[in-house]
């Protein structure tokens, strides 16, 4: 069972967790912050993830990181995926 929980942080951040159950059933929570962002996000635990533009186009790929730099990218909206098909939804502004 995977679920995505999103909660906000002040007026104009959002920090989101993607609660993931692994093989054993146990929970693991992915925080992905800050969400809007200009520079990079960050994720609570290193992971395997790829980002993907509104069109579908993988833009990014990272391996066993814990941030993800998006400095050179054009603001829009985003999807982070994870390895095991967790996505989450990236705001980046300029």
């Amino acid at each position: 069972r995977n679920s995505l929980t999103f909660s906000v942080s002040g007026l104009k951040q959002l920090v989101s967790s993607i609660d993931n159950e692994d093989e054993g059933g146990e929970q693991n929570e992915i925080r992905v912050f800050p969400n809007p962002t200009s520079t990079d996000i960050t994720f609570s635990t290193a992971l395997d993830a790829a980002l993907y533009s509104a069109d579908g186009a993988r833009v990014r790929v990272v391996r066993n990181a814990t941030s993800m730099d998006i400095r050179d990218l054009s603001a829009g909206v985003y999807y982070l995926r994870t390895l095991d098909g967790v996505s989450k939804q990236i705001v980046i502004t300029r």
